[in-house]
């Protein structure tokens, strides 16, 4: 990790007698195969890390009717809108037990009917 904080201070020039090495460095597998190990490695952690840090936060906001809202601020022109209702096994009772499951077959591995001609 210092390595990676000591290479933001240093110019390209240094960094490239210093640690020019991991740039190009090939390694031989098991299988015979080169493997790489350098800076894209590098770059991919640095990317994950910026992606985690630049989550917009949630607000939960509660409609007069009871309608929850959560929304977060993006910064780009885009929407997407989710919906999500308490439905499913764990909201059933004894009177509309099992309809969640039949409507997940409905919903999910419902096929196509063919239409016949002719008949």
């Amino acid at each position: 990790m210092a390595a990676a904080a000591a290479r933001v201070v240093l110019s390209s020039a240094a960094r490239r007698r210093l640690w020019g090495f991991s740039e190009s460095l090939l390694i031989r597998g098991a299988a015979g195969r080169s493997l790489y190990f350098g800076e894209n490695r590098l770059r991919s952690t640095q990317a994950a890390t910026q992606v985690v840090l630049n989550v917009p936060e949630t607000r939960v906001t509660c409609l007069e009717s009871g309608l929850r809202v959560a929304s977060e601020d993006s910064g780009l022109s885009t929407c997407t809108v989710g919906l999500w209702i308490d439905a499913g096994s764990r909201y059933e009772n004894e009177k509309n037990n099992g309809t969640a499951h039949f409507l997940e077959h409905m919903a999910f591995k419902a096929k196509e009917i063919p239409v016949r001609s002719g008949t």
